[in-house]
């Protein structure tokens, strides 16, 4: 019976005899109950019952003869401040440790190590991720990114830190020995297993990842540190073309700040005009004479002179100058196309994060109105990777496009996420075969046989075609037999600057006259 447990402050039996129909004892708590005084006296316990629920106990007692118990149920406050307590060391889409925890952690271990051991840190970052979220959506995203932790799990052991940073960047951390063969295995592991293709709620996504790695023993470096030293080793494989893994040198440091400076002087570029505009024609396969010119972004450094676009539009697609780069070649390529002959169309590509902006609609007719230049003279160049996630989304911007009166090309054709349906879903004016078909048709027979399906398919569908990267006439004559439409590449010409392309349409436009 309850008479027999004592009050507060009164010596309890030594063996509790509580009724069995009450689950709590009123003796002094045990040391596996929480226990706290408050203000004015009274006394809290808190216990788990088997069922797993928290119930706290509170004490006062009245005089010297009774006391007052309140029971309550502490269940769903407990678990939120549990949760609070998770979230605040991991992350709450993936469930993966954050990057203050990991740090945390990744010091404890430096700290821990013991001799002759060292502590690496594999930094990861996702390919076109971001192309990813612009065209499928952030559901599709945030299913990717959980996707990607969970196989980062089932590629480390146990007592392997794994996290995301923030983003599409993970990291690992993990103990080893001396040679770093294990470290390099591991990442090269990851490299794989990140490639192979995810299903994410009815899509197929293709990524890869690029991977940089430092080592450290116990005394040599921290947590910041050996992550900033892989982020380092990370940029130089995505510089070096994407999906692979460096390891960490020396000399990483001097290319960051490099880096920092390329970014800088390209937001003043932008600023100062130093970008201008380069064009390479497009020629008829029939009698060589210029229909097109291709739009190339060129920059040409005060100090450094021209940096290749492969340089600097990579850097602008990441830190969102793209769009604003964008924009001025819209408007540059469409004012000089006007002064051009008007059977001669200009050609201008746009970015997937351009494209996925929701704003291009707007630009194109911004730039056609400021220019004046008549709608049908512009050719837009996308990429498939617009067009391999949401393409409904994407066959909607394109229909708007069209409506404008432009002309659509897709570039690159046969390289990404070739899809026969959405040839047939949007009439694309013009298919432009990729330059590595063109590159490998002298040595090999399989790219010839590709361009000649290309070109019997463009055919059929009523669409032209471009060869991309002409440079022997050997290659011209191939391909003009098979029935490509147009050419392009440096056996015709190289990209010129403005005033050397209107010399050269003017030429053909004397010519012309003459004949």
């Amino acid at each position: 019976p309850a008479s027999q447990c004592q009050p507060p402050g009164r010596v309890a039996p030594a063996k509790c005899e509580a009724c069995a129909l009450s689950p709590f004892c009123h003796r002094p708590p045990r040391s596996s109950h929480l226990q706290s005084s408050q203000p004015n006296g009274a006394q809290s316990h808190r216990f788990r019952l088997k069922d797993g629920r928290f119930i706290e106990v509170s004490v006062q007692q009245i005089g010297n003869d009774g006391w007052v118990e309140v029971y309550r149920d502490v269940t769903s406050s407990r678990h939120k401040t549990e949760r609070i307590q998770y979230l605040a060391r991991h992350d709450g889409l993936t469930g993966l440790l954050n990057r203050h925890e990991f740090v945390a952690q990744v010091d404890a271990m430096l700290n821990s190590a013991p001799e002759g051991k060292f502590v690496s840190v594999v930094f990861i970052d996702l390919d076109e991720f971001k192309s990813v979220n612009d065209t499928l959506g952030h559901a599709i995203g945030d299913g990717l990114l959980a996707t990607v932790a969970e196989r980062l799990r089932r590629s480390v052991r146990a007592s392997d830190l794994v996290a995301r940073l923030g983003g599409d960047e993970f990291a690992i951390a993990c103990l080893s020995d001396g040679d770093e063969n294990g470290a390099k295995v591991l990442a090269g592991r990851l490299v794989e297993d990140l490639k192979a293709p995810y299903e994410i709620k009815g899509y197929s996504v293709s990524i890869s990842a690029s991977i940089g790695v430092r080592r450290s023993s116990a005394n040599e470096l921290n947590a910041e540190q050996l992550l900033r030293d892989a982020d380092l080793a990370m940029y130089r494989i995505k510089s070096e073309g994407r999906c692979g893994y460096r390891m960490f040198e020396a000399g990483m440091h001097d290319e960051l700040q490099q880096r920092h400076m390329l970014e800088r002087d390209l937001r003043l570029a932008i600023a100062d005009g130093q970008l201008e505009m380069h064009y390479q024609p497009l020629v008829s396969a029939l009698d060589d004479r210029i229909i097109a010119c291709e739009a190339l972004a060129r920059w040409k450094h005060p100090e450094k002179g021209y940096i290749p676009p492969l340089k600097f539009i990579p850097l602008a697609e990441e830190n969102g100058l793209i769009h604003e780069i964008g924009r001025w070649a819209l408007k540059t390529a469409c004012l000089e196309a006007t002064l051009w002959p008007s059977h001669i169309a200009v050609s201008v590509n746009v970015s997937s994060r351009q494209f996925g902006s929701g704003t291009l609609p707007l630009d194109v007719q911004a730039a056609l109105t400021e220019s004046g230049l008549e709608p049908g003279r512009l050719q837009l160049e996308i990429t498939e990777s617009i067009l391999m996630g949401d393409v409904e989304a994407a066959i909607e911007v394109l229909r708007n496009l069209r409506s404008l009166g432009v002309k659509i090309s897709m570039d690159d054709f046969g390289t990404g996420y070739s899809s026969l349906s959405y040839l047939v879903r949007f009439p694309f004016d013009k298919l432009k075969i990729d330059k590595s078909f063109v590159d490998n048709m002298d040595t090999r027979s399989e790219p010839e046989v590709i361009i000649r399906a290309i070109i019997q398919l463009a055919r059929t569908l009523g669409i032209s075609t471009t060869a991309e990267g002409v440079e022997t006439l050997q290659q011209k004559m191939a391909l003009r037999s098979m029935g490509c439409e147009e050419m392009q590449g440096y056996f015709f010409s190289k990209p010129l600057p403005a005033e050397r392309i209107r010399a050269l349409v003017e030429m053909g436009r004397q010519c012309a006259a003459a004949a």
